[in-house]
């Protein structure tokens, strides 16, 4: 075909390389959209669940959402066609007051967006049959496909500003063509009539043409063919779709790890896990307990060490058997826990399929270096980092992309993203779509978080997904809240719950299953497992008498845990106990020291280790320890803390094997003394303003504790939960204001969470457009706002370096998180010759140290432009005073 012969929006750029090394590279506009048109529907004929998936929410047959979904897909780029980005050239703005114009560069979203509303074809293709207002939502995801809705002000003058009467001509003709090659010349009938199954799919959709732009805009698989010319030939339009486009699409699908791999039919514990050669009642459950053809959500409520982790596994695969995922996505609480399960996940997921190569990816703010460093420090030696060697390159290079592997771990926040106006959020929702859902440590969620994370459960559950939450502690009224969020997706009615016995598995597909109770051992097997040996409770009222306990007990040669509420507690406690020279083991140091002390600790104090290493040993914690390591204790002391926290901390008590009677010291104030509103911020003062607000619920807390002198778990623990959170015990007359108070703020926090949370029912609209945040400011999680500080020394030459000379990595082993009241930007004096310093980390706040002593010192500025004096040291962590 020549020239003189092509129709003439062939002559348009969709994208270029100007910088080429012999002459400028680009690629017809054209071939552009059928390339990014051909990934999307390549990516549905791909993941035939989420096709059917959407088929069913919008009653189409998949052909015709393959048809429909490829149109808009071939549309994101429309309005390049316009001539201000054709000649990428500035337009004079007019203002509103008659004011000159300001003049700035337009790009192709908003000229787009006056296409789908006002271009003649445009307007005859949707008036065809009565749909065009539910496809608005669709319209914009296929137009902001830079990560957010596209803004609308202003948009009045766009058309004619940017197509004169000829280009508009040329519109016409190209969406006459794309029309013709995928909807036949007219919008398919779809069967919904329901405005909110459009703006429900909306999301996915948006999250598709992402990923298809990015991969249709890589010149590795879809390379520049240049201006068509009278001597080179050019495809038409339908040998470009059928010989390049498709086959192109299909290759980079494969290439970037996006291709489904097929679900091995073999599953259980045997088979997923060999080294288990006795599983739990819990674990033995799980390969038996129903699984329907609909999606479905389990809640599994166990004491800790019966193996809710491995069950959960068994039964997320399970799922993945039945159709109902073709992933897993296991979320945690903390970047700690998410490392840990990382390590374990990663040593089954090839199992969960038939042959090929599954990624995996570990997804949280620290990725893949928080294991490098690990490495390095049990080493001495580099390693490559796992979310690069066990996924492909093209997933590896964005946290963004990190829920597209076939498998991920990482925190919770990554998930709740999915759910808030954070950039690209729909690539996450997108990557969710297919995954069975696991969410462990239920019962951490906060107010806020619970709000945004009962968004996300409904959406999952609309969009066809099944979901495993997973605790040990979890109230009846949380519990029913998740069942009833699951519930309101698959638009089915409110559910009430009953108390249930514990542990118990949860159940609801289409309806509410009967609660299945977990089996317990039989006497002879309890007896031989520490968890299920009692816990004896005895309450201390000082400082002097916890001192008094560690003391006795160190110099019986028993190892023993303190667990503080507040940093500084912890390291007031270390000073009062340093003839026992013990372990420092909190928040506030750097990433490098946390991980070596972490490494120590679970050297001393983990299964593996031997009676002698951790003889007279002692650990003074916060509540790092909780959860992110696996750590076993002769004798633990707690601060008074929520009774879920309690029963947490109680879990390393004798964790691993049986040496003798099981005994919780609780530093607490008198429960039978409540003369005064400050009965629990009299002894921790820190702990009542910044960890735990419900002075009520501690003081329920301690009765419980006090009136039962012990416990057993699991027998106790669903009346220990819902004494304290039931919330029909009458508390001291002295603590309901500050109980008042707090339950005004959860309901206030609670409230802030749904005003964050994306609404699904709007579908992808510019609706609070300016709100889109990026990953770093993703406000997934309320709290004081936190900075993220880097330790720095000065090398031999005057040079500034990391603290810790840790590899590649040692500027991220020299960080930490701190809140910005404290730290909040760099010394004046030191800014200039910081800012060379910092290049990719411009969002850092840089402290520079000199060594003085154990000590090393410098100086910051806070939140109030206060400098404060920093100190560091690598076994105690990080002091802040004011000037």
């Amino acid at each position: 075909m020549k020239e003189a012969e092509l129709k003439s929006y062939y002559r348009y750029w969709g994208k270029a390389d100007p910088n080429y090394p012999s002459e400028p590279k680009w690629h017809p506009l054209v071939y552009h959209c059928l390339d990014v048109a051909a990934v999307a529907r390549t990516y549905l004929k791909m993941h035939s669940n989420l096709l059917s998936s959407l088929s069913a929410i919008l009653r189409a047959t998949p052909d015709d959402i393959l048809d429909v979904v490829s149109f808009f897909a071939s549309f994101h780029d429309i309005g390049k066609l316009s001539v201000p980005f054709q000649e990428s050239i500035s337009i004079q703005k007019p203002c509103d007051d008659n004011r000159e114009g300001e003049r700035s560069f337009i790009g192709h979203v908003l000229p787009g967006w006056r296409i789908w509303n006002e271009l003649p074809s445009m307007q005859q293709l949707r008036d065809k049959i009565d749909l065009s207002y539910r496809f608005d939502a669709w319209c914009f995801a296929s137009l902001a496909h830079h990560g957010h809705p596209p803004r609308q002000d202003g948009t009045s003058v766009m058309l004619r500003q940017c197509f004169p009467p000829d280009r508009c001509d040329e519109l016409e003709l190209l969406i006459d063509d794309l029309a013709k090659i995928f909807l036949n010349g007219q919008m398919p009938v779809i069967g919904s009539e329901v405005k909110a199954d459009y703006n429900h799919a909306s999301w996915i959709i948006a999250g598709l043409i992402i990923i298809s732009d990015w991969i249709g805009s890589n010149p590795t698989w879809f390379r520049y063919a240049d201006l068509p010319t009278n001597s080179k030939p050019v495809d038409t339009l339908k040998m470009y779709w059928e010989k390049k486009a498709l086959p192109n699409a299909k290759k980079a699908l494969s290439e970037c790890g996006l291709k489904p791999i097929g679900v091995s039919s073999k599953t259980g514990m045997r088979r997923l896990f060999p080294t288990i050669k006795q599983p739990t009642e819990l674990q033995t459950l799980a390969q038996t307990v129903e699984i329907d053809a609909t999606p479905t959500l389990f809640i599994i409520e166990d004491a800790t060490g019966t193996g809710k982790t491995e069950a959960a596994i068994v039964i997320a695969h399970r799922l993945m058997m039945a159709g109902r995922g073709d992933g897993i996505y296991f979320a945690l609480p903390t970047m700690a826990t998410s490392n840990r399960m990382y390590e374990r996940i990663r040593k089954v997921y090839r199992k969960f399929y038939r042959g090929g190569r599954p990624s995996i990816v570990l997804a949280h703010s620290a990725g893949a270096t928080a294991l490098a460093l690990e490495r390095y420090i049990a080493t001495g030696q580099d390693h490559e980092e796992d979310s690069v060697t066990e996924c492909s390159a093209w997933i590896a290079d964005s946290r963004k992309k990190a829920l597209l592997a076939h498998v991920g771990v990482g925190t919770i926040d990554q998930a709740l993203m999915g759910a808030l106006r954070v950039k690209h959020q729909s690539m996450r929702l997108l990557g969710l779509s297919r995954k069975v859902l696991v969410i462990d440590e239920i019962h951490a969620c906060e107010p806020y978080v619970l709000e945004i994370l009962q968004e996300l459960l409904a959406y999952h559950a609309a969009q066809g997904g099944s979901a495993i939450l997973l605790s040990a502690t979890i109230p009846t009224g949380l519990r029913m809240k998740l069942v009833n969020a699951f519930a309101k997706g698959r638009g089915n009615d409110v559910v009430t719950l009953k108390e249930g016995s514990f542990p118990l598995i949860t159940q609801y597909d289409e309806n509410i299953k009967p609660p299945l109770p977990i089996p317990l051992p039989n006497d002879a097997e309890m007896d031989k497992r520490p968890s299920y040996r009692p816990v004896k409770v005895i309450t201390i009222h000082s400082l002097d008498q916890a001192i008094q306990v560690i003391k006795q007990s160190v110099s019986n040669g028993k190892c023993v845990c303190w667990v503080r509420n507040t940093v500084i507690d912890a390291y007031e406690a270390y000073e009062k106990c340093l003839e026992f020279k013990p372990i420092l083991f909190h928040a506030r140091f750097t990433l490098g020291d946390r991980l070596r002390i972490g490494m120590e600790v679970e050297t001393l104090f983990g299964i593996k280790t031997s009676t002698k290493k951790r003889r007279g040993k002692l650990v003074i914690a916060t509540q790092v320890i909780e959860q992110s390591l696996d750590v076993d204790f002769d004798v633990m002391i707690t601060d008074l803390s929520p009774i879920d926290s309690v029963i947490q901390r109680s879990g390393r008590l004798h964790r691993h094997r049986i040496r003798d009677e099981r005994i919780l010291y609780v530093l607490m104030p008198d429960p039978d003394k409540v003369d005064r509103r400050d009965w629990y911020s009299f002894m921790f003062p820190r702990t009542a303003h910044y960890v735990y607000r419900h002075w009520g619920q501690l003081w329920l807390t301690a009765r419980w504790l006090v009136d039962h002198g012990s416990f057993r778990m699991p027998f106790d623990a669903r009346e220990m939960i819902e004494f304290v959170y039931r919330g029909d015990t009458e508390i001291p007359k002295p603590l309901l204001s500050s109980e008042t108070r707090s339950i005004g703020d959860d309901a206030a926090d609670a409230q802030m969470g749904r005003l964050k949370a994306l609404d699904f029912d709007e579908g992808y609209s510019p609706e609070g457009w300016k709100t889109w945040l990026d990953d770093e400011s993703a406000p997934t999680r309320l709290g004081a706002p936190t900075s993220t500080v880097v330790l720095c020394k000065r090398d031999k030459s005057g040079k500034i370096c990391p603290l810790h000379n840790i590899g590649k990595h040692g500027w991220d082993a020299s960080s930490l998180t701190i809140r910005s009241a404290l730290i909040y930007e760099e010394n004046s004096a030191e800014k200039e010759e910081i800012a060379a310093t910092k290049t990719v980390r411009k969002k850092r706040v840089f402290v520079v140290l000199s060594q003085n002593g154990e000590w090393w010192v410098g100086r910051a500025v806070n939140k109030k432009e206060k400098v404060v004096k920093i100190e560091y040291s690598h076994s105690k962590g990080l002091q802040v005073t004011e000037q």
